[in-house]
């Protein structure tokens, strides 16, 4: 069961998490659907070189990229709780 949810943080964490961080910190007015794209581009570059410098430092090891998961996901929790329930993204 553990081994799901390493893959599962995994695919979260080079597909999504890393861009939708970079981008609502850094546009955060454009929409949604423009958005999108940018989110899994920036993901895929900024993962790889967080995993890289991670494991220069720290060796490569999943605690190490655990870590770079953790570090995403708490600097996601404020943007994800300024999105409003009732926002229109169409």
């Amino acid at each position: 069961m553990l081994n799901y949810t390493y893959l599962i943080l995994g695919v979260l964490y080079v597909t999504l998490l890393p861009g939708f961080v970079f981008v609502e910190y850094l546009l955060p007015k454009v929409s949604f659907w423009k958005k999108l794209p940018i989110y899994f581009v920036t993901s895929i570059i900024i993962s790889t070189i967080f995993s890289y410098f991670t494991s220069i430092l720290f060796g490569f090891n999943r605690n190490a990229l655990l870590f770079d998961v953790l570090l995403f996901m708490f600097l996601a929790i404020p943007k994800i709780r300024n999105i409003k329930p009732n926002q229109n993204v169409f």
